[in-house]
């Protein structure tokens, strides 16, 4: 289904409910683990995955997948974070945009679909598996993947991962990060990205190949939950110390895309420098022209201009 025809029907359902929500559904993200949201009902219950797929909305939306996929088509499935899926649209009316997969789903060259959900950490993707069905059909010839950012670049890591100001040097970023720490998050990545691309390789018979991205340099707001607080909580100050909280968060990217250099069997969709200030729906998360530009790299590597 087209992106705008979606769209509008989302908005249709909005208003005609008279609520902040979509079949009743309020996505929230979750403060403490980057890149993750909860979805709860108007009761403020916490509401299960199969529940949100049931929704109507994302049964037409994968009913029409499903459709889609019988034709020819350069066949693509993924798993990870919210940056694959955040429930677009479910959570258009919470004010967020589609995700680079949803743009490559809407593409009529692609059958796109996956099993990726805006809850799920790193560590759940790489226990759980959901990807293994659809890889092991051996029918499709692309896995993306994005995953991983919840180790380190917001919430509760980065608190973690930051010292307090005034035991950084105010220049050099690694004075300013606890490195033994960094160290072993980065090798928990590496070790499960690993695993997971020796698992695709041998589920699929090597006949899909696996992407996965690297994250965009992000730009903290203040009282963004993700990035803004926790520098704030450690002493940095958003604006006098813009500089070197940029250099920070460059770090933490650079060091996250070295590490996938390591990892054998996959390609690597370089996105640093690509989401433009302003094109950010929060912290974190691409919108409108910043997915776009983050799709077309991804269509890139397969081939599609």
């Amino acid at each position: 289904m087209a992106i705008s025809k979606l769209n509008a029907e989302v908005k249709s359902e909005s208003r005609s409910k008279k609520s902040a929500s979509v079949g009743g559904l309020f996505p929230r993200p979750n403060d403490a683990v980057a890149l993750v949201y909860d979805i709860y009902d108007s009761r403020g219950r916490l509401v299960p995955r199969q529940k949100v797929y049931k929704t109507a909305t994302e049964k037409r939306r994968r009913a029409l997948a499903e459709r889609i996929g019988k034709q020819e088509k350069i066949r693509v499935t993924s798993d990870g974070d919210s940056w694959v899926n955040i429930l677009w649209p479910l959570s258009a009316v919470a004010g967020y945009d589609h995700t680079f997969f949803d743009i490559i789903e809407a593409d009529p060259r692609f059958y796109a679909t996956g099993t990726a959900y805006p809850g799920d950490t790193f560590q759940q993707v790489r226990t759980e598996k959901d990807y293994r069905q659809n890889v092991a059909s051996e029918s499709f010839r692309y896995f993306v993947m994005s995953a991983g950012g919840n180790d380190f670049i917001g919430g509760g890591a980065l608190f973690d991962l930051l010292r307090w100001r005034d035991e950084g040097d105010g220049n050099d970023p690694t004075t300013h990060l606890n490195v033994s720490w960094l160290q072993m998050s980065l090798e928990t990545l590496r070790s499960g990205y690993q695993e997971i691309a020796d698992d695709v390789r041998r589920i699929s018979h090597g006949r899909t190949a696996m992407l996965v991205n690297t994250y965009d340099y992000p730009i903290p707001r203040a009282n963004g939950i993700w990035l803004g607080k926790p520098l704030v909580r450690r002493g940095y100050n958003l604006q006098t110390d813009k500089v070197l909280i940029a250099k920070i968060l460059k770090h933490l990217i650079d060091s996250f895309h070295a590490v996938l250099t390591q990892v054998r069997h996959i390609t690597i969709v370089d996105v640093r420098n690509t989401v433009k200030a302003g094109q950010w729906t929060d912290e974190l998360h691409p919108k409108g022209k910043g997915a776009e530009a983050v799709a077309k790299k991804f269509k890139t590597a397969m081939g599609v201009n």
